[in-house]
């Protein structure tokens, strides 16, 4: 038996424990190559739990290693395409890579994005999820009765209690509820409040297991606790009535929520560093009016922080699809190079996840180019080619076997 080389004999192994912290901290995108080197390995990537507290570790991680911009694109087709975080911060000038991931052209719109999964709908009331890293996708919610251009909220969240990812939607004054996973939707107490779609924000923004959603006539946050179901209030900051804001706009910030309206000279952005505790809210920022620029006077111009660097620069979404960076620190403004292709809808943030396949792939056809025969047995073959694969078997073994023959002749006596 050949010996290993000294040096190799000397090299310490490492504890199962220690093997795992590694390999939570690895970025997505090597975790495939990882799932080669040895069928424990694979085993271990492959599972659920690994996949959550790989997420877990990696999203306690303050740096944008594992955060991408993501929306839906309609340049040549129809596709998800993402661009890296920190490329973009990294060089303006240079536009970031950006990676495309092929859909359906009745997927037209990004519900929302949790856990590193997407939540795709079409404009006739079916929602998707997708995860853009592997490509899987889980099976379409049932049909419901209603058009896009009927939904006057929406929202999609993670229920971290039952481990269910959960979307709503209201149209017409009634509000469901699907679980995916499941096959049906679950009609549930209307939102609580009298006031007409157009005084709601749209979107509920997701935050420790609740959707939320500004209202604006009467300056306060209804929630939607995805567990229970239920409705809830959170508060505004104490102090924001002096600034007689307008065009406010609800959404997340580091995970936190994050309002941002206009006064007659700022921007001002406030955060809720602890979610549901008013006393949490603090005023993050003033951006000056010039700073950012808005086109023919919009009365209705609104700003999205998207993101914030370490070094405080963050990465701002226009109502009129313009990417602008402010620093916090000198005041100066950015414009990053042009990302996406002109037909797209909103942007939102992505966390990459390696996780486990949402649906079961299914082969539709014969494994032989060109046969849509359906699949018999394990190999993936209907009858016909299966029968011609086995006879390339026997076919094969047979020459394997004359080769041995001739290689060792038997003995003569």
């Amino acid at each position: 038996m050949r010996q290993l080389p000294s040096c190799l004999l000397l090299l310490p192994v490492l504890p199962e424990e220690l093997i795992l912290e590694i390999l939570f901290r690895v970025p997505v995108r090597f975790l495939k190559r990882f799932m080669c080197v040895c069928k424990s390995w694979k085993t271990l990537i492959s599972s659920s739990q690994f996949e959550k507290e790989h997420f877990r570790t990696s999203f306690s991680v303050t740096s944008m290693t594992h955060q991408r911009l993501v929306t839906l694109t309609n340049d040549d087709w129809k596709s998800i395409t993402t661009c890296s975080m920190r490329s973009l911060f990294e060089d303006l000038l240079v536009p970031p890579k950006t990676v495309s991931l092929r859909v359906e052209p009745r997927w037209v719109y990004i519900i929302g994005s949790c856990n590193g999964l997407l939540c795709l709908s079409d404009d006739f009331g079916l929602f998707k999820l997708r995860n853009p890293f592997t490509g899987s996708a889980s099976k379409r919610s049932p049909t419901i009765d209603v058009m896009w251009r009927t939904i006057s909220q929406y929202g999609f969240g993670y229920d971290q209690v039952n481990d269910k990812y959960k979307v709503l939607i209201t149209s017409n004054g009634e509000t469901k509820v699907h679980t995916f996973g499941t096959n049906y939707w679950t009609t549930i107490q209307t939102f609580p409040s009298a006031l007409p779609p157009e005084c709601w924000d749209k979107v509920g923004q997701f935050v420790s297991g609740a959707l939320n959603w500004l209202v604006l006539e009467r300056d306060r946050i209804i929630s939607f606790d995805l567990e229970k179901e239920t409705y809830g209030e959170v508060l505004l900051p104490h102090n924001m009535d002096g600034d007689l804001p307008c065009n406010h706009v609800l959404h997340v910030l580091n995970n936190c929520l994050c309002l941002c309206y206009f006064t007659d000279i700022h921007c001002v952005v406030w955060l809720m560093k602890k979610y549901g505790i008013q006393e949490s809210w603090t005023k993050m920022m003033l951006i000056p009016h010039y700073k950012i620029p808005v086109r023919n006077n919009n009365a209705s111009f609104r700003v999205r922080p998207l993101c914030i660097s370490e070094n405080g620069v963050v990465l701002l979404e226009t109502n009129e699809n313009q990417l602008v960076m402010y620093d916090t620190k000198n005041g100066e403004v950015y414009y990053p190079s042009k990302i996406f292709g002109t037909y797209r809808v909103d942007i939102h943030i992505y966390h990459e996840s390696y996780a486990p396949e949402l649906a079961p792939k299914v082969r539709k056809g014969c494994r032989s180019n060109g046969c849509k025969n359906p699949p018999v047995g394990k190999f993936g073959y209907c009858d016909f080619h299966r029968s011609k694969s086995q006879a390339r078997q026997r076919k094969r073994a047979a020459k394997r076997r004359k080769l041995e023959d001739t290689a060792h002749p038997a003995a003569i006596e």
